[in-house]
């Protein structure tokens, strides 16, 4: 059970790693430039080299790049150009919602998963067993971000 974890953990971290080199490569190919945008199309040419010496714009991309996933190791995500605001805290924030809905979440369904699997499991080939393994498979083949909307849909008190 211990290597099943670890690979896991293995795999969960080059994941995030692939991930956080990807969202980073498509930002650095996106048009327009960063101190443009928060300057404005107005900006003298002085003003935009001062504001991306300013934000390390004007490193490499990779050493940006290393610079920021080096601070988030730390703990330190930077400080959110559109309001000047640590980007911590606002995570920190949702993060404990999440982990929460996460727990709710758990909370319902092992106990359904058990009971279900315990259902079809008895009556093997029956109705209630091909009923299950079919809610199961839509189920587990729509993404997370429908099932939500149907949910909220469903569930939901108007």
């Amino acid at each position: 059970m211990i290597p099943i974890i670890a690979r896991r953990i293995v795999a969960a971290f080059f994941t995030l790693l692939f991930i956080s080199v990807l969202v980073f490569a498509l930002t650095e190919v996106l048009p327009g430039d960063v101190a443009t945008a928060l300057l404005g199309r107005d900006a003298t040419p002085e003003q935009l080299a001062s504001l991306r010496t300013e934000l390390g714009l004007n490193q490499p991309a990779h050493t940006r790049y290393q610079e920021w996933l080096a601070g988030a190791v730390r703990g330190d995500l930077g400080v959110s150009l559109a309001n000047e605001t640590p980007i911590r805290p606002v995570v920190l924030i949702r993060l404990r919602n999440t982990a929460l809905l996460a727990a709710v979440t758990l909370l319902f369904s092992i106990p359904l998963a058990l009971m279900l699997g315990v259902i079809a499991g008895l009556l093997r080939d029956r109705l209630p067993d091909l009923l299950i393994s079919f809610f199961t498979l839509i189920g587990m083949s729509l993404p997370g971000y429908v099932i939500g909307v149907l949910l909220i849909l469903v569930i939901s008190i108007r």
